[in-house]
């Protein structure tokens, strides 16, 4: 049996419903078959920015779904938004950049559910990073950083790695995405998180300002306590 077709978008909407994230406005042309789904380079909106999108739906495949959206974005709406509500350290970047962002849905081998996970690049052109040294950054600088944020997996780790710089870990619970305990690696990969409810920091670097987050970890972790 042989199925294919196009569907014609005009002004439509798409929904990831896991993530939540939604992009209105797209026109342009998405084509099946009995193998999958495909479109490239869709225009949309997506909080109110132009972006591309790209779909592409294999159903026999290791990933059976990705979505991909880029476009110039502010970083407030492109860090997802529990994030922001439950760590308020990821308020500290403001600007806007290009953004790369996929949603895939892909097998885990020795896991019989499939994983969903967020992935966002950005070379950060334009992003200024309020943080003490080493990750104090000036907007017109670039660095690259590559964040993978757990939507549906079996541990639920948020990373977010600048190559070369420094490595976040980050482990989220599973009910509600409020941050449990995270390490940061400077100048290199991290290694073993902490203890429950612990922020450790570690590695090298030509600059550290250990005043400057000393102040920052006491005030983060007494809002804790506060709340």
């Amino acid at each position: 049996l042989q199925v294919s077709g196009s569907l014609l978008l005009k002004g439509n909407r798409f929904t990831e419903l896991v993530s939540g994230v939604e992009i209105e406005g797209i026109t342009g042309r998405l084509d099946y078959d009995r193998e999958g789904l495909k479109a490239i380079a869709l225009p949309g909106m997506y909080k109110g920015s132009p972006v591309k999108l790209d779909i592409v739906s294999k159903w026999a495949a290791g990933e059976v779904f990705r979505a991909h959206l880029s476009g110039d974005l502010p970083i407030e709406n492109v860090i997802p938004e529990i994030l922001l509500n439950r760590e308020p350290l990821f308020r500290q970047a403001t600007g806007t950049s290009h953004w790369d962002a996929s949603v895939s849905v892909a097998a885990v081998e020795g896991n019989r559910d499939r994983e969903v996970w967020l992935e966002i690049y950005s070379e950060l052109v334009g992003v200024s990073i309020d943080l003490p040294e080493p990750l104090a950054k000036p907007a017109e600088v670039s660095w690259p950083l590559l964040v993978r944020h757990p939507i549906r997996a079996a541990r639920h780790i948020l990373s977010a790695n600048f190559p070369g710089r420094a490595q976040l870990l980050m482990e989220l619970s599973k009910d509600d995405s409020q941050p449990l305990r995270a390490v940061v690696e400077l100048g290199g990969k991290a290694g073993e998180l902490p203890g429950p409810g612990l922020f450790s920091i570690g590695g090298s670097s030509p600059k550290f300002d250990l005043d400057g987050w000393i102040d920052l970890v006491v005030k983060r972790f007494s809002k804790m306590d506060d709340a």
